[in-house]
């Protein structure tokens, strides 16, 4: 019967990536598929990676990025925080760490893995739930792997969104796949090739483009780093 479910699954995902029917559905559609248990949750998330050690990981590798720009007394914004990869060891080190994703049940499985951490809360939805925070509310956001699965209007009204509830001097830190890269454009020309437009695809960025939509948010670009195939850029806002 596991089987069999999977195998539903796994269709629905193939028509949500379909180029035609994906028009359809809405893309958070397909998470919610994923999180319905959490072998499926863990299957989808791990693509990309050896097992689930190295994600967790590759979670705390990603944060050690992040970390130095918290302290104590800092509330932070986790912007498409699935199960808490990154959350879980950034928490032990501020105040308040609140997590959004579109997908109620992959949030569900995040508080299963974060249940110890009495200071992270989570809220469902994509950045239009971000009117639901009062302004000037964090002293850092971040978003990793998740604005190139965004339409590129979609990343630009997002950071905009992060812009509003940015404090004073707060932080912002994102992460871009990098057009220039072999693994990018390889997986452009596939995307081409094979006429594929599936909804949650790879977006991708080059420098001037990163620069332009930052400046267009009223964020300053205080760092630009090229690690591998992607961009990790960290920016503050002034006013």
């Amino acid at each position: 019967m596991k089987n069999v479910f999977k195998r539903i699954v796994r269709v629905c995902d193939r028509v949500l990536r379909n180029r035609s029917t994906s028009k359809l559905f809405p893309t958070r559609l397909s998470w919610e598929l994923v999180g319905l248990s959490r072998s499926l949750t863990m299957e989808a998330i791990l693509r990309g990676f050896k097992d689930e050690q190295e994600f967790w990981e590759t979670g705390k590798k990603d944060a050690s990025k992040i970390i130095r720009f918290v302290d104590r007394r800092s509330i932070v914004l986790d912007v498409g925080c699935g199960i808490g990869r990154v959350m879980k060891y950034i928490a032990p080190f501020c105040k308040e760490i609140h997590g959004v994703d579109v997908s109620a049940l992959i949030l569900r499985r995040a508080k299963l893995e974060l249940k110890e951490s009495d200071n992270c809360f989570f809220h469902r939805g994509d950045f239009k739930v971000f009117n639901a925070f009062p302004a000037n509310t964090f002293d850092l956001v971040y978003s990793l792997y998740v604005l190139q699965h965004m339409e590129k209007e979609d990343a630009y009204m997002c950071l905009l969104g992060i812009s509003r509830l940015l404090k004073k001097n707060g932080v912002v830190y994102a992460q871009f796949p990098d057009f220039t890269s072999n693994h990018y454009f390889s997986l452009f020309e596939s995307y081409a090739l094979n006429n594929s437009r599936y909804g949650a695809r790879v977006r991708f960025y080059t420098r001037p483009e990163i620069e332009r939509l930052f400046e267009g948010a009223n964020i300053r670009l205080l760092e630009y780093t090229a690690i591998d195939e992607n961009i990790f850029v960290a920016g503050v806002k002034d006013a």
